[in-house]
This record gives C-alpha cells, structure tokens and sequence, in this order.
C-alpha cells in the first residue's frame, strides 16, 4: 500500500451518520475533518470508494446530497430575506426624521 494506511472498511454505522449530516447541509470535508465520530474515513477517497462498491449506500448518498441542496437553498432564502429586512429596517430609519417631519406637518395643519 503506497500510502502506508490500511484500507477503510465499509462500515453501514457511518456510512449513515455520513449521509444524516450532509442531508443537515454539512459538505463532506466538513464531515470528515470534524472528527465527532473516531472511527471516520480519514479521508474523501475512502468515502468515493465506499461509493463506487456499495450500490445501496451511493443511492442514499445520492438522495442526501438531494436534501442538503435544499437545506442550502433554504440558508440562502433566509439570508437573503434576513437581508432585505435589515436595508427596509435600515432605510426605515435613515427616513425616520422625514416621517416624524411630515407627520408634525399634518399634526400642525389639523390642530388648526
């Protein structure tokens, strides 16, 4: 072996928690690189290599990647409507000064 590592065994118990947390939107190096579970690939070409001999853990694979697309378009949306708040909040209060103007203006006219 050139790499001097033994080679990974498919185990079914992380090939699940791999695809739980990519369909919770974490990228697979993230995954990987956390290291929350000891017993991990260590790297992404073990996990490619799972892929490529396990027909059944390639389609759950699959799907994951499927939901964590949707759990990131659904962290862009948010951001992206977090985003347009805050200008409306924003521009609400740089306009504050004229609102409370316009609105003394109309008090003023009506107390007449």
């Amino acid at each position: 072996m050139p790499s001097g590592r033994p080679p990974a065994d498919f185990d079914q118990k992380v090939a699940d928690y791999i695809c739980d947390e990519l369909a919770d939107g974490k990228s697979l190096v993230r995954i990987l690189r956390e290291q929350k579970r000891k017993n991990l690939p260590k790297s992404r070409t073990i996990v490619y290599r799972w892929l490529k001999d396990n027909p059944e853990f390639m389609n759950r694979y699959a799907s994951a990647r499927e939901m964590q697309a949707d759990s990131l378009a659904d962290d862009r949306n948010m951001r992206r409507q977090a985003t347009s708040q805050l200008v409306t909040l924003r521009n609400a209060r740089t306009n504050t000064p004229k609102i409370h103007q316009v609105s003394a203006c109309i008090y003023e006219s009506t107390a007449n």
